[in-house]
């Protein structure tokens, strides 16, 4: 027979982040406040992949005039990866409009094998895109 009185010790839970649609996170870690809008939620072979708006986050557009993009259109991720990268919810069961064209052109870039999940934390995933376009 076991000890009782360890039996009553408390074991740490992990609970995974259920992301939602119209759910608003900060992102820490940004130089000026950014946030992430999830729009669709997806199960695959990675599990949930979350596709979010980001806000606040500057991409550089080197033949556009202007200083870059004012965020990220669309960008999917593991839940765990999102999950790892936000801070406080800040709305919920906002109206999200205008992902779909977005969607659509990942998931089939998806199914032919051209486009992936990133796994990184979001601040990470930007930084590689910003290295990239430049």
């Amino acid at each position: 027979m076991g000890n009782p009185a360890r039996s009553r010790i408390p074991r740490p839970l992990k609970f995974a982040m259920q992301f939602l649609p119209g759910q608003v996170y900060l992102l820490p870690g940004f130089d000026r406040e950014a946030i992430a809008t999830v729009c669709h939620v997806d199960e695959d072979a990675f599990g949930a992949v979350v596709h979010v708006r980001i806000d606040g986050v500057s991409l550089p557009d080197p033949g556009a005039a202007e200083d870059g993009s004012p965020g990220i259109e669309l960008i999917p991720f593991t839940s765990e990866a999102l999950a790892g990268s936000v801070g406080q919810m800040i709305e919920q069961d906002i109206e999200i409009t205008g992902w779909e064209p977005a969607y659509d052109a990942w998931r089939n870039a998806y199914e032919e094998g051209e486009a992936t999940v990133w796994s990184l934390p979001v601040y990470d995933a930007v930084q590689v895109m910003q290295c990239l376009i430049l």
